[in-house]
């Protein structure tokens, strides 16, 4: 009996509710957006596996049957999958003209926990590889960028500070020969050492503009809506299969109605026909009675 395997429950409601409430306070970790480096030494993969293990604990506390990480994270990639879905359908009806308040769209609670939290959150857009909000891109220098620099001797540097003159013989000289002489010693330096790498290097060349020394620092990412496309395309194909479908039924009522009149007017004709026999029996009948008594 202790060998036998326990089969796993279907998640509820309410375990699904505190799996997007983690998700929801926990995005950036989850996701590894984080420009900012742990104060613990954990890499992204650790930290997102003790997330994980967390709101397994969490589960425990609450009363529910002890779930995985895995099972955790299949749940959390299955209601976002859902909720990019439901988000863009709600997009796509907020954009409607024709007048009236927008569709509602039923939605599960844990999957409106999700819409609500991270409403303007990229991933939930359905953006690829989208630059998160407060996210700064900065192009980092390498290591192997050092050993693009030329060695500069040591002797010109040591012969261009020997040519510094001393606090004593500042204090005779001009504000000119001290421009010439700081020219002399830093010119040749900065001739031999490459600060910037050309672009014919391998590493990419470091700028102040690059490197994020801008002088207006970089502006929030403004909640747009992205070009959904894609999504668009597939919710006006389905509208028009809709109403083709719609016309074809309204089509195929018009000629069952059409048929049901036919075949009403073919019983009212050969009920006349049935009535013109009828008559014409009589008629006959009549006449072979007066035809008998005539010959009486």
């Amino acid at each position: 009996m202790d060998d036998k395997k326990m089969r796993i429950t279907a998640m509820t409601s309410p375990e699904m509710c505190i799996v997007s409430q983690w998700y929801v306070q926990n995005y950036d970790v989850y996701h590894g957006i984080s420009t900012s480096s742990s104060k613990d030494g954990l890499s992204f993969t650790q930290r997102k596996q003790k997330l994980l293990e967390d709101i397994c604990e969490d589960l425990v506390r609450n009363g529910f049957s002890r779930r995985t990480p895995e099972q955790i994270n299949q749940r959390i990639k299955d209601t976002l999958k859902t909720a990019k879905k439901i988000s863009a359908l709600e997009r796509h009806e907020d954009t409607k003209t024709g007048g009236g308040p927008p569709t509602a769209i039923a939605a599960a609670p844990h999957v409106k926990i999700v819409i609500e939290g991270c409403d303007n959150r990229p991933r939930l857009l359905g953006l690829k590889k989208p630059l998160e909000i407060n996210a700064n891109a900065t192009n980092v220098p390498s290591i192997q960028s050092a050993s693009n620099t030329q060695n500069v001797s040591n002797t010109q540097i040591i012969s261009n500070i020997e040519n510094v003159p001393t606090t004593e013989n500042l204090s005779n000289t001009n504000t000119m020969d001290v421009d010439v002489i700081y020219e002399e010693c830093v010119t040749p330096i900065a001739e031999e050492v490459d600060v910037f790498p050309s672009a014919t290097n391998d590493t990419p060349a470091v700028t102040p503009l690059s490197s994020g020394l801008t002088e207006n620092p970089p502006r929030k990412r403004r909640r747009s809506t992205p070009a959904l496309t894609d999504e668009k395309e597939q919710v006006l194909q389905l509208e028009a299969e809709r109403i083709q479908k719609q016309i074809q039924n309204e089509i195929l009522r018009t000629e069952v109605l059409q048929q049901s009149m036919e075949n009403k007017r073919q019983k009212n004709v050969l009920l006349c026909l049935q009535c013109e026999e009828v008559k014409a029996r009589i008629d006959y009948t009549r006449l072979q009675m007066d035809l008998a008594r005539n010959d009486e």
